[in-house]
């Protein structure tokens, strides 16, 4: 059996993976249980109830294990599944090996994405099951990756900026919808904002959240100007609702207008509220771009 490449994960999915147990070697009389490793060297180790993909595997008992895309020398295995992986000089007891193709690869590639689309859950902070389950098939796993970040809203607020440093590029690049909530009185600077996010070039929408209204006409420029394929800015106004309705409509105006002649782009209001946020929207036709004038 020729085992399958298998595809390292993205950084940028780290923090949804619980303990990280990537690119370590595992070594001398370790004991795993109902764990998951990722592109590994396991050496002298007792597993059990343990999924492991793209690992190498010596000397090791295995117990009721899921392997995917492994290489195993000179194990003892019981009631282990092998799928599109090697194994040589190992004792083998009630295993199950299974060598063929993933059914997925029987449909066409659209139709793979809309099952993708539909299987990818955004509701909970880990890596969506399906990738999970995709990363011993490499092309597989890239589709199903580039539908992840199409989908999928990264949000950045003042205190996970820091982390976004140790993004990879790739998946940085992959991007196309972004959420920034800066929810404080002292929004952070530009210039503390990630150099990585220039590398954005799919992005196609921003969501904003801005508290002070200065600092709102700053950072919607930087965003219209490092985004070049930016479609819609989601923008959501603070209001000053102690000021009286009368006054509050004057200086909302005043606000739209004066983004609407930045921007080139004349706002629609998104939805009604009844919160301290008026969120409007601008978006620019097919094939048009965003302009920024600094006024």
């Amino acid at each position: 059996m020729s085992g399958l490449s298998a595809i390292m994960r993205p950084p940028s999915l780290a923090k949804f993976l619980g303990p990280d147990t990537s690119q370590t070697t595992i070594k001398v009389f370790r004991t795993f249980e109902k764990r998951q490793i990722n592109q590994n060297t396991v050496i002298s180790c007792t597993l059990r109830h343990v999924d492991l993909t793209g690992c190498n595997i010596s000397f090791c008992n295995l117990d009721h294990c899921r392997l995917s895309d492994c290489t195993v020398t000179t194990c003892d295995l019981v009631n282990t599944t092998f799928h599109d992986s090697e194994s040589t000089e190992s004792w083998l007891e009630d295993c199950e090996i299974i060598t063929c193709p993933l059914a997925l690869r029987r449909f066409s590639p659209d139709l793979r994405a809309l099952i993708f689309e539909r299987c990818i859950d955004f509701t909970k902070k880990k890596t969506p099951v399906i990738l999970v389950a995709l990363r011993g098939d490499p092309e597989l796993y890239q589709e199903a990756l580039r539908c992840f970040y199409r989908l999928n809203m990264f949000r950045i607020r003042g205190q996970n900026l820091s982390d976004c440093e140790k993004m990879s590029e790739k998946a940085v690049a992959e991007m196309r919808r972004l959420k920034l909530s800066f929810h404080r009185p002292s929004p952070p600077t530009l210039d503390m904002f990630p150099n990585i996010f220039w590398k954005c070039v799919k992005l196609t929408h921003v969501s904003m959240t801005v508290f002070d209204r200065a600092e709102l006409l700053r950072w919607m420029g930087y965003v219209v100007n490092t985004f070049p394929n930016l479609q819609s800015l989601l923008v959501s106004i603070p209001v000053n609702y102690y000021l009286g309705i009368e006054r509050r409509s004057v200086e909302l105006k005043e606000c739209i207008d004066g983004l609407n002649l930045r921007s080139q782009v004349k706002a629609v209001r998104y939805r009604v509220t009844s919160s301290a946020w008026e969120p409007w929207i601008w978006e620019v036709p097919r094939g048009k771009r965003f302009g920024w004038h600094k006024g």
